[in-house]
């Protein structure tokens, strides 16, 4: 298989890139069940991982997050009308330890993708302003945030 010039550079971009990375915190990292702090798992029977598979994972250098965020709002007077809505987002994160999985050393693969849901309605159709009012307001969409 031959690699186009093109995919050649861009690879060699994201390895540069892969430099000036800020180095991962000891709170950042997962413990020996997976999980990431802070997290809902850790109040949860046995982490909320009753059959291992989460620590199995981790045991083998993959762990994933799962967070959702949601916001209640309300237009109580003023605007074009008075409601609320429901508005979230649903946001997945994986992590791969190459050198766990693969022996290959000193590299992992990161992966963030959210979905937003029910944005941007109490700003158009019941305040009636231009900027927005949360902070995860967006168009309603599935998007790949970082690789």
């Amino acid at each position: 298989m031959k690699l186009r010039s093109n995919q050649i550079l861009f690879s060699l971009l994201l390895i540069v890139a892969g430099f000036g990375a800020a180095p991962l915190h000891a709170d950042d990292l997962p413990d020996k069940n997976g999980i990431t702090s802070p997290s809902i798992a850790t109040s949860l029977p046995q982490n909320g991982d009753p059959a291992g598979v989460r620590k199995w994972l981790a045991e083998r250098g993959v762990t994933y997050n799962l967070i959702y965020t949601n916001d209640v709002l309300s237009n109580l007077s003023g605007g074009n009308r008075r409601g609320t809505i429901d508005q979230g987002k649903v946001e997945g994160q994986l992590t791969v330890d190459l050198d766990k999985l693969a022996g290959w050393q000193d590299l992992t693969l990161y992966a963030n993708a959210f979905q937003i849901h029910n944005t941007g309605r109490i700003r158009r159709n019941y305040v009636g302003g231009m900027n927005t009012i949360a902070a995860i307001e967006a168009a309603p969409s599935t998007r790949l945030s970082e690789l």
